[in-house]
């Protein structure tokens, strides 16, 4: 039989194609000051299987924590951790395994720092769609003709399908319900079905109900009634101790406390404006046999049925920001208080002239031993010379030299200072904390 595993080390995340690079740019800024392979670890993970499915599966919080323990006990200092966008819920998965399964003061002992660059820490919108509709503004975007040939051979069933057999996109859906994702804080609901705007647990239920839940989602079904629909951890009767939250909880950071760790500090680096969904209208147009059930009504608004507002592209701000500026002020997210510094970068995308670009992206291609094909998939797709200073695109970001320069400055021992750009302080007021 075949079994498909996820590549390992660093060249498993550094580039993904010839010239289009991921985590390269800062892998190679890390080596610059002295990391190598005998200081630094890349915890690439299985991104299409629900979180409790890695550790089941391939052990991967296990082979994480010896892989941490030996880092940390081979330097004798703790370690910083970089999580980027999903890897960001996967680490607060992680710490709950580790402190619920391991040691309460694992985390403690461990770790000196947290790092999380354009984490979904509340979820996307993106990823709902896309598990209900199939479909999402990537696709809705591409134009008339080749939406319609790409509908033709890859058409919103299959599409939906694929995107279910990923459970782990069903991990990162909108957590915070109402409250969160509602029109009071957002000016508009996460989901319109025609004229109607629906509250966050009616368009949970669209997903899957007690009623009826689809067979893609049975799996994971304790996640999608119960775990993503929760707001806060639970509560401490008087005179016991605060009661564990439930395993299919664990990735909720609005239930899941932090473990207690007071020493350790956290950081939040992500971009901002550039135009992110942040609702959709739907219609009910098939009967999830031939056709999904709801659909985009792309004629809805002037961005193919789609609401947008501020974000990195793929991630809305309040999933961005909100835990750090409110959510883990709260004592029972947060019991030993741990700080947790917000760092945004504007997104510039005039920063670069046309020719500029082309020119930065020959030259990194050459130093980096481009053969002439390389170079010019390079040139097609700006791989060399993405990110960069102007860029908080959520991938992009990964190589914003100013963000390379915090980070350096963090897994160094030094501390960068809160830098808020966006109105992320007016939605913390606004916002109830759940």
């Amino acid at each position: 039989s075949i079994r498909v595993r996820p590549s390992q080390g660093f060249e498993s995340a550094d580039f993904f194609v010839g010239g289009y690079w991921l985590w390269g740019i800062m892998i190679e800024a890390l080596a610059d000051i002295g990391y190598d392979y005998n200081s630094m670890h890349m915890a690439s993970y299985d991104w299409r299987l629900a979180f409790g499915d890695l550790e089941v599966r391939d052990r991967y919080f296990t082979r994480l924590r010896q892989h941490i323990e030996m880092l940390v006990s081979m330097s004798g200092k703790k370690a910083v951790v970089v999580c980027h966008s999903m890897g960001g819920n996967v680490w607060h998965y992680f710490m709950q395994w580790v402190t619920h399964r391991v040691h309460r003061n694992w985390v403690h002992d461990h770790v000196y720092s947290e790092v999380g660059v354009s984490a979904p820490m509340l979820g996307l919108p993106k990823a709902f769609y896309s598990l209900l509709t199939g479909d999402n503004r990537d696709f809705a975007s591409m134009g008339r003709g080749f939406s319609a040939v790409m509908t033709h051979m890859f058409g919103p069933m299959t599409r939906r399908r694929l995107w279910r057999s990923c459970s782990a996109l069903a991990m990162i859906i909108p957590m915070g319900g109402e409250s969160v994702w509602g029109e009071e804080l957002a000016g508009c609901p996460l989901v319109r079905v025609g004229n109607v705007s629906l509250d966050a647990s009616a368009s949970m239920d669209l997903l899957g109900s007690a009623d009826l839940m689809p067979e893609e989602f049975r799996r994971i079904a304790p996640w999608l009634l119960d775990g993503v629909r929760r707001s806060r951890p639970p509560e401490a009767r008087r005179g016991e101790k605060t009661e564990e939250p439930p395993e299919h909880a664990w990735a909720n950071v609005l239930a899941a406390p932090l473990p207690f760790a007071p020493e350790m500090q956290k950081y939040a680096f992500y971009g901002v404006g550039v135009p992110t969904d942040v609702s959709a209208t739907l219609e009910e147009t098939g009967d999830d046999k031939g056709t999904p059930r709801y659909t985009l009504k792309r004629d809805a608004t002037e961005h193919f049925g789609f609401e947008l507002g501020n974000g990195d592209y793929a991630v809305p701000l309040r999933s961005l920001g909100l835990m750090c500026m409110k959510g883990w002020k709260d004592e029972r997210r947060n019991p030993a208080r741990t700080p947790c510094t917000i760092r945004e970068y504007l997104d510039n995308p005039q920063g670069f002239t046309f020719e500029e670009k082309g020119r930065a992206t020959l030259q990194a291609a050459k130093a980096a031993g481009a053969s002439p094909a390389q170079m010019m998939t390079a040139l097609l797709t700006g791989g060399y010379s993405r990110g960069g200073q102007p860029s908080g695109d959520h991938i992009d970001i990964l190589g914003n030299r100013e963000m390379l320069q915090d980070l350096l400055t963090v897994v160094s021992g030094g501390q960068v200072q809160e830098r808020i750009i966006s109105d992320i302080q007016a939605l913390a007021d606004r916002w109830d904390g759940g």
